[in-house]
């Protein structure tokens, strides 16, 4: 990895590729880090901080994971571009902040799917439920009675119930909102 890191570096150093030669120090700092070498992690790190500071570029740093906010609080400590490395930890901060507000709504999402599954659940006979299942591997209304030794009617029956209980329309949309739900 290290070998890698330190030819991307002579190439981008050969194109000026600026952007590059911050993230490559970046993630330098991040192995020598690992390694336990903190001196030239510092080092990296700083250099990348000094060369990102002119163009004001956060992300670069900040997509590279919370690894390098121990090494970022020790160098605006140092007095290394404080104003800079401050505005890189508040994009730490926001990022941190979005992450626990996407997976709290992912979590009353589950919630309020789990909730709305359940009640679906409660309000399908049996029999509507082999119907949907039925439906979902798209048999036909026949196809449907022969399997469950039915009349073609009563499968019909059995499928404008489920459409008024799913508040759907169609077979399509009956099959779509029971996977929607979770329970299909």
């Amino acid at each position: 990895v290290e070998q890698s890191l330190a030819m991307c570096r002579e190439y981008a150093l050969s194109r000026n590729a600026k952007r590059q030669l911050i993230r490559i120090g970046a993630l330098q700092a991040l192995l020598h880090e690992a390694r336990g070498d903190r001196q030239p992690a510092l080092a990296e790190l700083r250099e990348s901080v000094l060369l990102g500071e002119a163009g004001g570029a956060l992300r670069y740093f900040v997509d590279e994971g919370p690894g390098l906010l121990p090494l970022l609080c020790e160098l605006h400590g140092q007095g290394v571009a404080p104003s800079y490395i401050s505005r890189i930890l508040a994009a730490y901060a926001r990022d941190a902040a979005a992450d626990r507000a996407a997976a709290s709504d992912r979590r009353q999402e589950q919630s309020t799917l789990s909730a709305t599954a359940v009640a679906l659940l409660s309000d399908l006979t049996n029999r509507e439920m082999e119907v949907l299942l039925l439906l979902a591997k798209r048999l036909t209304n026949k196809e449907i009675a022969v399997e469950l030794h039915i009349s073609p009617r009563t499968v019909k029956k059995h499928t404008i119930n489920l459409y008024q209980k799913l508040d759907v329309e169609n077979r399509r949309q009956a099959v779509a909102r029971a996977r929607e739900v979770g329970i299909l």
